[in-house]
């Protein structure tokens, strides 16, 4: 968790405007493309990730979960790398994101709650490595992202240093950060039906270009759904 704009304590905060960003802000998922771009960048780390294919079938299945695959995969695909270079890196796909992946009406909405005065939160399970490259580049004041581990030396583990804050992990770190936030009203925008416990916990729960699972909670629940293109 960190500051992504800092402007001094959040207590005054008219609001609270917390995004999802997978799915959410970003048409796709930026994990397999910050991966997927590493790699063109990198390819003689292709061959270490043939230690991923007997795990795709079984994360796919449901037999490994979500945080093995994405420690096995941030490894594979990162493991080593210096921190000075990881940084560079992740600055110019923070760039490339903003260029191709960005939902057509997301900026609009982010921009909207900064006029009103709302405290706007980016929270993600993907890794911080370049999602608070992100968040700057869209304007959050606070951040709440999955920690990759460093070694002493500065060089990326492939491990995480936390939990992967997916699902309850990520409303629990959500709350950790606006513990002393006392605005009038929370807001939470998401995709997926792993944030119910977001979207449900908020004031407002907003499902944006919802998946199916989604979707029917929403209807279910009351959730406003809306389309962001």
């Amino acid at each position: 968790m960190s500051d992504a704009r800092p402007r001094g304590d959040a207590s005054p905060a008219a609001g609270v405007a917390i995004f999802d960003l997978d799915g959410t802000i970003t048409q796709r998922d930026t994990f397999a493309a910050f991966l997927l771009r590493y790699l063109r960048r990198h390819p003689r780390h292709w061959p270490r990730c043939l230690s991923l294919v007997p795990l795709v079938p079984l994360f796919l299945c449901g037999v490994i979960g979500n945080t093995r695959m994405k420690v096995a995969a941030l490894r594979a695909v990162c493991g080593g790398a210096e921190r000075a270079e990881m940084t560079a890196f992740s600055e110019d796909f923070a760039d490339h994101c903003m260029a191709t992946l960005l939902r057509a009406q997301a900026p609009a909405r982010i921009a909207a709650h900064r006029q009103t005065g709302d405290l706007l939160v980016l929270a993600t399970a993907s890794p911080d490595v370049y999602v608070e490259h992100l968040a700057c580049r869209l304007g959050f004041d606070r951040v709440v992202a999955t920690a990759v581990g460093w070694t002493p030396e500065g060089r990326m583990t492939g491990g995480l240093a936390g939990d992967n804050l997916r699902g309850a992990a990520k409303l629990a770190a959500v709350q950790q950060l606006l513990s002393a936030v006392t605005p009038a009203r929370f807001v939470a925008y998401s995709d997926s039906d792993a944030d119910l416990p977001l979207l449900r916990w908020a004031d407002r729960g907003v499902a944006v270009n919802p998946t199916r699972r989604l979707a029917e909670v929403a209807a279910a629940e009351g959730f406003a759904i809306e389309d962001w293109g």
